[in-house]
């Protein structure tokens, strides 16, 4: 323990123990002080802005059936972390490695600190080679060629899962991992992520908007079922869009989804919503043009790009929109009318 570290202990437990006030017998409490009430509506409204403007679903969060809030990713800490101007530490508080019995189990202690260098929160995260995503790895059985229905069956008894290779549905073995001792750098940084992810929730309150990220767990494989998403029922978590049903969330959003997210999960969901909600109604690409045309953000920028009197002006919108999160498609659009308007002038 550094020096340092001592005198903040120290202070933290005499505030800790600090004998309340008396009067004669009479023990006189200090109330805890709320900060007022429209200060604290501020910075709700105000995070809650943050989430929707900046993190990006799929990249920064991202839903999982069967989790009731969406799950911060490592990419949506660091945002928090940069928004807050906060620091963060890590050290490792306890580690085993057997390489004959090959078990590698890591944790560590994220703490983070604002810039006076004052403790906000720790948390820590541990991972551990027994972990199935780690201790199994799966081998393609080319002669094995299951039914929906013993795919199913086989893989509950969790004897492997098909996977697509080249387009095609293709049965892999589940096998016990035969270099597990080459992902012990991969282990460590897993538990500092999960450390770190758990300690900005704590140091900036944001446990009611989102959860300790989930998408590396093994709650992911048991809880998502992609045949259990049903587009028209099931409701959309995060973004501009929370509160409708994945089918009513527009096809360029979805598009973007599908070109952005990281989240495997949500790109099998948006993937099944495009599928079974867009190719049903025979969307057109010529609808689906329109559509973006007519919509808010493509209607914004085109009237800037028609105001502009000068190239270098037009040259300034389009790194304006190279920089805003707009789906493929409006980028694409955009930068038709942006060539056009330099051609004119």
């Amino acid at each position: 323990m550094t020096k340092q570290e001592h005198e903040i202990e120290e202070a933290d437990v005499e505030v800790i123990n600090e004998e309340p006030k008396t009067n004669g017998s009479l023990v006189v409490s200090e109330p805890l002080q709320l900060i007022p009430l429209e200060q604290m509506k501020k910075w709700y409204d105000t995070f809650s802005e943050f989430t929707k403007s900046i993190l990006k679903p799929g990249l920064d969060f991202g839903t999982i059936p069967g989790v009731s809030k969406p799950s911060l990713f490592k990419p949506g800490a660091e945002k928090l972390r940069f928004a807050y101007q906060l620091c963060s530490e890590f050290k490792l508080v306890d580690k085993s490695e057997d390489f004959v019995l090959k078990f590698f189990d890591y944790t560590y202690r994220c703490t983070i600190k604002d810039r006076s260098g004052r403790i906000l929160a720790q948390c820590e995260g541990n991972c551990s080679s027994e972990e199935t995503k780690y201790k199994y790895s799966f081998k393609p059985n080319y002669d094995l060629k299951p039914s929906k229905e013993e795919a199913d069956k086989l893989k509950a008894e969790k004897k492997g899962k098909q996977i697509k290779l080249n387009g095609n549905w293709v049965w892999h073995d589940r096998v016990e991992n035969p270099e597990i001792a080459s992902l012990r750098n991969t282990l460590m940084k897993m538990a500092q992520k999960r450390a770190f992810v758990g300690a900005m929730l704590l140091a900036t309150g944001a446990s009611e908007f989102f959860t300790q990220d989930v998408e590396d767990m093994d709650i992911q494989e048991t809880a998502f079922n992609i045949d259990e998403f049903n587009p028209r029922k099931d409701k959309v978590h995060f973004g501009k869009h929370e509160g409708k049903t994945w089918g009513e969330v527009p096809h360029d959003y979805l598009k973007w989804l599908s070109d952005n997210a990281k989240d495997e999960n949500t790109k099998q969901m948006v993937d099944k919503t495009l599928k079974e909600c867009y190719s049903e109604n025979e969307t057109t690409r010529d609808d689906i043009v329109g559509d973006i045309e007519k919509s808010i953000e493509v209607e914004e920028y085109k009237k800037k790009i028609n105001a502009c009197t000068t190239k270098k002006a037009v040259q300034e919108i389009k790194k304006e929109i190279d920089g805003d999160k707009l789906s493929k498609d409006q980028k694409s659009f955009l930068m038709k009318a942006i060539n056009e308007k330099i051609n004119s002038l």
